[in-house]
């Protein structure tokens, strides 16, 4: 993608904004990579991997496998890598950044958050964090307000005229991995 990176001084770069996050409004940071890149080695993979796993420095990651595309200057490269390396690489990466949305997840436990409302059911609401993005980071799911065995169930949106776009605040009691 010719973008030259020094991966030791982007680690540090997240190392020491992670740092400053402490300290201010809670933020968190995510990036997405590409993985099965031309010329990508078993050690470059293997580092990601690595540092991923324990240097936490994401609170949600995304992951793309490479994928030639004719008219790029990718396409062109040497050293193509074949798709059943590059469909292991993405695989042990989605693993990876289901581990890390679990981590992050679990902190939030217990934690009142204000959430934005996505979808309206009838039976629950579906909202996220300030932390995921829509349809492709994890959900939180708000049951309905009322009896379950009540003849006439009222839905919560109905309840308190909820609706899609709404803020509303929940505090966060079950944590999931995957989004």
């Amino acid at each position: 993608m010719h973008r030259p990176v020094n991966v030791l001084d982007f680690i540090e770069t997240i190392k020491r904004t992670n740092e400053i996050k402490k300290h201010s409004f809670p933020i968190g940071l995510r990036s997405t990579f590409i993985t099965g890149f031309p010329g990508e080695t078993e050690e470059q993979h293997a580092l990601l991997k690595e540092t991923l796993l324990n240097e936490e420095l994401f609170i949600r990651i995304g992951v793309l496998p490479y994928s030639q595309e004719a008219g790029t200057k990718a396409a062109e490269l040497p050293n193509q890598l074949p798709p059943d390396v590059i469909k292991r690489r993405y695989d042990e990466l989605f693993k990876i950044q289901n581990e890390i949305a679990y981590r992050f997840n679990k902190t939030l436990l217990g934690n009142i958050e204000e959430v934005i409302i996505d979808e309206v059911q009838n039976d629950f609401l579906v909202a996220r964090t300030r932390y995921d993005f829509p349809e492709v980071d994890c959900s939180v799911i708000i049951p309905q307000v009322g009896k379950k065995n009540s003849r006439k169930k009222s839905s919560m949106h109905k309840q308190y005229d909820i609706k899609i776009g709404d803020i509303v605040r929940c505090k966060l009691t079950e944590a999931g991995a995957d989004g």
